[in-house]
């Protein structure tokens, strides 16, 4: 099934695809998310879609660029441990967004959580970097 995406689930604010190699989570162009509760029902939703048993040989690419700029840094802080759960059990995350603004929050984002994700604005880069063919420091 190399190149074909398969859809995995599709909610209100993303669609998440099994692509070869990788699982992306495509962020809709809906308002952004309101409390944790929210984030933590997505989680066992993908959870469910892709249980911990096939996720270390899966990269996970969230795919922020159609989705709305984030402001609420306190919201975003109280959602760590949700996001954490996110990414349990993948290979390698990346973060995909479309502006340059967008990578620069993501990268102070992940740099305040501790996190060790690749942020891309590059969709070709992204996905080498979640497939495992492309060295972390060249995030681009």
């Amino acid at each position: 099934m190399a190149g074909e995406a398969k859809e995995l689930l599709v909610t209100e604010g993303a669609v998440v695809t099994r692509e070869d190699g990788f699982i992306r989570v495509r962020r809709r162009a809906v308002p952004p998310l309101r409390d944790v509760a929210e984030l933590e029902v997505f989680a066992g939703q993908l959870a469910r879609a892709v249980p911990q048993r096939e996720r270390q040989k899966l990269g996970l690419l969230l795919d922020m660029r159609d989705g709305p700029l984030g402001t609420d840094d306190a919201l975003m802080i109280r959602m760590e441990p949700a996001i954490q759960q996110l990414y349990e059990g993948f290979s390698r995350v990346a973060v995909l967004v479309g502006t340059a603004v967008g990578k620069l929050q993501a990268n102070r984002r992940a740099r305040e959580a501790g996190m060790k994700n690749g942020i891309f604005d590059n969709e070709a880069a992204a996905i080498a970097y979640v497939r495992g063919q492309d060295a972390p420091a060249r995030r681009r």
